[in-house]
């Protein structure tokens, strides 16, 4: 493990991931080093971060894994140590989020898009929260996401479009830990 990594970081870290079911405790562990390495320099690189090839490929696997890059195994730990802080909080939290959009519109071949708010844009939607309290922060998370094709139907009311998924449910979503 890096030098610069202390015992604190190291066991912020093991709050966050340590519980992570990733198929293979070698990988949980790994996973917590890895958040240890990223918190102890966050404003660098991996390699910089990681302080040698090994490790950073070994990071660059674990990161490659779907279950680790999109799936809720990784962060649900994350989410779960979130809310608890915030329950036990006697202040004010606030729920924060915004919303940002890849765009792969000039990537003809990936699969896998989504519309962004042009029809002929396609890329994938990224939504991304932070929950804060007065004298620091409790969590931070994100989710990736993409729209469903827009289909309108010439007879769908207003009350039946009203009803489709949208954007204000992924933060919902967030929130209730679905």
């Amino acid at each position: 493990m890096s030098q610069d990594i202390n015992g604190e970081i190291l066991e912020w870290s093991t709050q966050q991931w340590g519980s992570a079911q990733l198929g293979d405790r070698r990988r949980t562990n790994r996973a917590v080093k890895l958040g240890a390495q990223l918190a102890a320099q966050p404003s660098s690189s991996i390699p910089n971060q990681t302080g040698s090839w090994g490790e950073t490929k070994a990071a660059y696997l674990l990161l490659n894994e779907e279950d680790v890059t999109h799936g809720a195994a990784l962060s649900q730990g994350h989410w779960d140590a979130t809310r608890h802080r915030a329950r036990l909080s006697s202040g004010v939290v606030l729920f924060i989020q915004d919303g940002t959009e890849l765009d792969y519109t000039h990537h003809p071949e990936t699969r896998g898009l989504g519309r962004l708010n042009e029809s002929h844009r396609q890329g994938f939607l990224v939504q991304l929260f932070g929950d804060r309290f007065v004298g620091g922060l409790v969590g931070v998370g994100g989710k990736v996401w993409t729209r469903a094709p827009t289909v309108r139907c010439r007879t769908e009311g207003k009350r039946a479009r009203s009803l489709r998924a949208n954007e204000s449910d992924v933060w919902a979503e967030t929130l209730s830990g679905d």
